[in-house]
């Protein structure tokens, strides 16, 4: 199952990322003052959290803050619902 973009903000920065049969694909990281990319991953596939964490590490900020939105997404009944993978 393949969900929409979505976004997570810490710090003046924005995580764009994916949710694929619960995995995390970091699309890009934006400043949100100027709209600037700060990483910018143009096409698939797309690193996890894991290897965001390696490859960019000063932004551990945000990717605490995208793990904390990716579990509160994956525990919402609406998600669970959708999802053939979890029995609720």
């Amino acid at each position: 199952m393949s969900d929409h973009i979505k976004h997570t903000e810490v710090d003046g920065l924005e995580a764009s990322w994916t949710l694929d049969d619960h995995e995390i694909g970091i699309v890009g990281v934006y400043d949100t003052s100027e709209s600037l990319p700060i990483v910018s991953i143009d096409h698939g596939p797309y690193p996890d959290l894991a290897e965001a964490r390696e490859r960019w590490p000063k932004l551990a900020r945000l990717w605490n803050a995208v793990r904390r939105d990716y579990w509160s997404e994956i525990a919402s009944p609406s998600y669970r619902s959708r999802s053939p993978h979890v029995e609720g």
